[in-house]
């Protein structure tokens, strides 16, 4: 993950811990967005979780604060700004399921209660 300014010069990286680049297996990091609490959060293109992320204290990898389990097929999330903690996702439709004329699906959770 890179930090640009915003004239788009390098400013700072941070690198993924292993254990979530393993969840990826031979896939990327599909989406991320900085939550309404501060953290990073990350999706891949498979697994159906989501990756609380923080910066570190010291150092250049990300550290994982939390496993979300959330019913998406990676494909990446967006958070809704005018709700705060609504995070948007999409359920990719698999071949078969577009085989039997289903589409790809939006799927909306609440992660930060509002105060």
């Amino acid at each position: 993950m890179v930090k640009f300014s915003a004239d788009f010069k390098y400013v700072e990286s941070w690198v993924l811990p292993k254990a979530i680049l393993d969840k990826f297996e031979a896939m990327s990091n599909s989406g991320g967005s900085w939550g309404p609490d501060g953290f990073l959060y990350l999706t891949g293109h498979d697994p159906t979780e989501l990756y609380k992320m923080r910066l570190p204290k010291a150092g250049s990898v990300l550290e994982l604060v939390e496993v979300i389990p959330m019913n998406i097929r990676g494909q990446g999330i967006a958070w809704d700004r005018t709700d705060r903690g609504v995070i948007y996702g999409i359920i990719r439709s698999t071949n078969k399921e577009k085989a039997a004329g289903g589409n790809h699906k939006v799927t909306i959770f609440r992660l930060v209660d509002a105060p």
